[in-house]
């Protein structure tokens, strides 16, 4: 599990925005990831697998947006999980990785706009 790069000048190229609306969105994006975790951990709680599957789905749609696909592909496996065969250890698991890596991205967005 390595750490979470992002290319900023790639991507912004990528969705043809300028870095500085590309940092807005990301912005935003952690802000409703702050919710999103916070659902996600009740759905855990309640073995409510209809919504981690939409808040998964939320979470990839956000960061394959974003282009940062590590988290994408995280909340994309989840999302599979949780319509098929609905192992709660697996999703906690994977659950506590995008954690991680999120902690990452904050990190960077934090040095980027500093």
């Amino acid at each position: 599990m390595g750490n979470i790069t992002i290319d900023f000048e790639k991507n912004c190229q990528s969705l043809s925005i300028s870095l500085n609306i590309y940092l807005r969105i990301m912005n935003k994006a952690v802000e409703q990831t702050h919710n999103d975790f916070l659902e996600l951990n009740a759905a855990l709680k309640e073995s409510d697998y209809e919504k981690m599957r939409y808040v998964s789905h939320r979470l990839k749609g956000d960061y394959d947006n974003l282009r940062i696909t590590e988290i994408a592909a995280m909340a994309k496996e989840i999302n599979d999980i949780a319509k098929t065969n609905q192992d709660k250890d697996k999703i906690e698991d994977l659950f506590l990785i995008i954690k991680i890596k999120f902690s990452e991205v904050e990190k960077i967005i934090f040095e980027k706009t500093k």
